[in-house]
């Protein structure tokens, strides 16, 4: 077949048998003199990202059988929710078990009976009974249950008993 880019010249024909000599035409072949191409800087720099991207990051497996991941379980809830006394009777060094939270335990020799003269002031949300005094300092007062100081709130009292500092 020829090329649209070929030209064919007869040498020699006699009867059946031709010859013919190829002539290429080198003007179809020629690249073109100027030969721009616009394209969109964004899709190199999104693949160039995605290479990027797609070799990051850490990828951490961990296996654990069931019976392993109970077991850690039980460890981690029993020692959590304070039964692990029970579950480990031997001390763990950087672990302290308490009976309550936040409690105090202090002892009658830190007390002291004093006396103190202020404003009674009663708190409906805590049920809890407060001496304001002439510095400005609340005293909390514990109250037995037979005494009944609704009719001297807002009065000036004199409260005598025992008092830490702490407390």
């Amino acid at each position: 077949m020829e090329d649209p880019g070929e030209k064919v010249e007869k040498i020699y024909s006699e009867g059946l048998i031709s010859a013919k000599k190829i002539k290429k035409d080198l003007r179809m072949k020629e690249p073109p003199l100027v030969d721009v191409k616009v394209t969109n800087p964004l899709t190199y720099i999104k693949s160039w990202w995605k290479r990027i991207i797609g070799n990051e990051g850490i990828d951490f497996r961990l296996r654990v059988k069931p019976l392993t991941a109970i077991a850690i379980s039980v460890i981690i809830l029993s020692i959590t929710m304070g039964i692990g006394r029970f579950v480990f009777p031997f001390k763990i060094p950087f672990f302290v078990y308490t009976t309550r939270e936040g409690s105090v335990k202090l002892d009658e020799e830190q007390y002291r009976e004093t006396a103190f003269t202020g404003e009674l002031r009663h708190v409906l949300l805590t049920d809890r009974y407060y001496l304001t005094t002439s510095s400005s300092e609340a005293i909390n007062l514990t109250v037995p249950e037979n005494v009944d100081l609704k009719d001297f709130v807002g009065r000036r009292i004199f409260a005598t008993g025992k008092y830490h500092e702490v407390v």
